[in-house]
C-alpha cells in the first residue's frame, strides 16, 4: 500500500512501514521507517452499535530515521513503538464507546509488551467486551478475555487538552472531556498467569467531529499518553517493568 496526503506519505511493506511526514506550515517534518518485532494480530466482526468493525494491531516495533518539531530535532536508532488499524462499516456516534492502550518497557532488551481493549456503551454503562493481550518478544505469551479482566480507573486528569483537531471542533466542546482518568489499573488473572498493569495520564488530544447519529452530539477521540507500569507472572516467568503508555478513550 502507498497512501500520499500533499508531501505526506505511508508506505506499508512486507515488513513495516515508512513515513514520510511534511507539514512546514507547523513546522513539523520527518523521515521514519518502522520494522516489525512481533506478530500482528487480526480480530474481525466486532459488534459497535449498529455496525461491525475489525482490527489489526503489531504490539512492538523497532524505529529508525528522524522528527523535527518547533525547530528541535529528534532521532531514532532502533526506539521501539507500536502500531494499530482499525475499519469497518458503523456510524460515528453510535451506542459504543472504547477503551484501547499499549503499554511499551523503557528499556528495549525488555522482551514485554501489553494490548488492552475495553468495549462499552456509549454511556460507558455496561461493560460489553474486554481483552488483555500480553506478548513475549514477538509471540503472545497470553490473552485474558472478559470475567478474567478486572479494571478500574479514579480521579480525573487535572489538565485541559493540549490541542483539540480539527481547531474548529474546540468552539462546540467545552475545556474539560469527561473519562480521562487521573489513574487506571488493570488486572488479569487465568491459569495461574496474572498480570497487573498501571498507567497515569500525563498529556492527551482531542480529535473531535461531529456525530453521524445525532445533530446535538460530537464524537470524541481522547488520544493520551503517560507513564506505566507492568509486573505479574506468566508461564513462571516473572515480569516488572515500567515504560510508555499510549491509551485512547472515545466518547459518543
Amino acid at each position: 500500500g502507498d497512501m500520499r496526503i500533499g508531501g505526506n506519505r505511508m508506505i506499508v511493506g512486507p515488513d513495516g512501514y515508512r513515513v514520510t511526514v511534511d507539514l512546514p506550515e507547523h513546522g513539523i517534518g520527518g523521515e521514519l521507517a518502522l520494522t516489525s518485532m512481533s506478530r500482528p494480530f487480526v480480530v474481525n466482526n466486532q459488534p459497535v452499535g449498529d455496525g461491525r468493525m475489525c482490527w489489526l494491531f503489531v504490539p512492538k516495533l523497532r524505529v529508525y530515521g528522524w522528527l523535527e518539531v518547533g525547530g528541535r530535532q529528534h532521532r531514532f536508532d532502533g526506539a521501539l513503538a507500536y502500531h494499530d488499524h482499525n475499519w469497518g462499516r458503523f456510524f460515528w456516534g453510535g451506542d459504543f464507546g472504547w477503551t484501547w492502550g499499549t503499554m511499551l518497557p523503557s528499556a528495549p532488551e525488555v522482551p514485554w509488551s501489553l494490548v488492552f481493549l475495553q468495549m462499552t456503551d456509549r454511556r460507558r454503562l455496561r461493560n460489553l467486551s474486554q481483552a488483555l493481550y500480553v506478548w513475549r518478544h514477538n509471540e503472545p505469551a497470553a490473552i485474558f478475555r472478559h470475567a478474567a479482566v478486572t479494571t478500574t480507573s479514579r480521579g480525573r486528569l487535572g489538565r485541559t487538552a493540549d490541542c483539540t483537531l480539527p481547531p474548529a471542533m474546540g468552539l462546540l466542546l467545552d475545556g474539560e472531556t469527561p473519562g480521562v482518568p487521573e489513574h487506571i489499573d488493570i488486572t488479569a488473572s487465568r491459569a495461574g498467569d496474572t498480570v497487573h498493569a498501571q498507567f497515569h495520564p500525563q498529556s492527551y488530544a482531542r480529535l473531535a467531529q461531529p456525530s453521524e447519529t445525532r445533530l446535538d452530539r460530537s464524537t470524541v477521540l481522547c488520544e493520551t499518553s503517560g507513564a506505566a507500569r507492568m509486573t505479574g507472572s506468566i508461564g513462571g516467568e516473572d515480569i516488572d517493568f515500567t515504560g510508555t503508555g499510549v491509551f485512547e478513550f472515545l466518547h459518543g
